[in-house]
């Protein structure tokens, strides 16, 4: 059986989110991925969509996902999210996790500042380049 490259894992995870279905289990040779979508993969209530020029309007930073996958705002379950608006970073400050096929990513903030919103849910898909967090400078 040929590897799963990053595109393949892109493109499951795309189908999914843009399908129906609540639940999916594909299987690959011996390899089995059970995906099912959450109630918690919803859009964050009043935040409209943003891209990464947005917030630069705003004199906001955006802190962008280096990946698709699953967003975590906490290094592990049950524990408190790694960073809260109003908190202050810095560029190597770990702000949330990105998972994708169940390996668990430290995503940086990049940059020095406050953070202003959060602006994706804990488990929720997140897209390469897409906006995170917004950070006043």
């Amino acid at each position: 059986m040929e590897k799963l490259g990053y595109d393949d894992v892109h493109q499951i995870f795309k189908v999914i989110n843009e399908s129906n279905f609540e639940q999916i289990r594909l299987e690959f040779g011996n390899l089995k991925i059970d995906l099912k979508k959450s109630a918690s993969s919803a859009p964050v209530a009043g935040a409209p969509p943003l891209s990464a020029e947005g917030p630069k309007i705003l004199n906001l930073v955006p802190v962008t996902a280096p990946m698709l996958g699953l967003f975590f705002r906490s290094s592990k379950p049950g524990e408190p999210p790694l960073v809260k608006p109003g908190q202050e970073v810095r560029e190597e400050d770990v702000v949330c996790i990105i998972e994708v096929l169940q390996e668990r990513h430290p995503v940086k903030s990049g940059v020095r500042g406050r953070i202003k919103q959060v602006c994706a849910r804990d488990g929720q898909l997140v897209e390469f380049k897409q906006p995170l967090f917004l950070v006043e400078p």
